[in-house]
């Protein structure tokens, strides 16, 4: 069985950013200036982050996930740790957004 000695570039790009020495002006500021910086370097993981950090216009989402907890957490349901709450919300919000936008983590350029 022949084996393939090409190597995949956003393991690369991971395996870089993991060896990276960050300096500390982009731990205590807006971490997507540092994403900025690095995105000839890092263009997998910079376009990932500029995703993940990405903000909504409007509270909708917030309402969304308070009326979601409201409808899991009742009186036949009040003693779920809170950890489960916050998974279940959380996996909730990943299906609905791969829903509408299925290539929302995709990293590809």
């Amino acid at each position: 069985m022949p084996t393939s000695t090409t190597t995949n570039p956003t393991i690369d790009e991971l395996d870089k950013y993991l060896k990276m020495s960050i300096d500390d002006q982009y731990r205590v500021s807006n971490s997507l200036i540092f994403w900025q910086h690095h995105q000839d370097k890092l263009p997998y993981l910079a376009k990932l982050a500029r995703r993940l950090y990405s903000i909504p216009a409007t509270s909708s989402c917030v309402e969304r996930q308070f009326r979601a907890s409201g409808l899991l957490i009742n009186e036949r349901r009040s003693s779920l740790n809170p950890d489960t709450v916050q998974n279940v919300l959380f996996v909730r919000s990943i299906q609905r957004t791969l829903q509408y936008n299925p290539n929302m983590f995709s990293l590809q350029k």
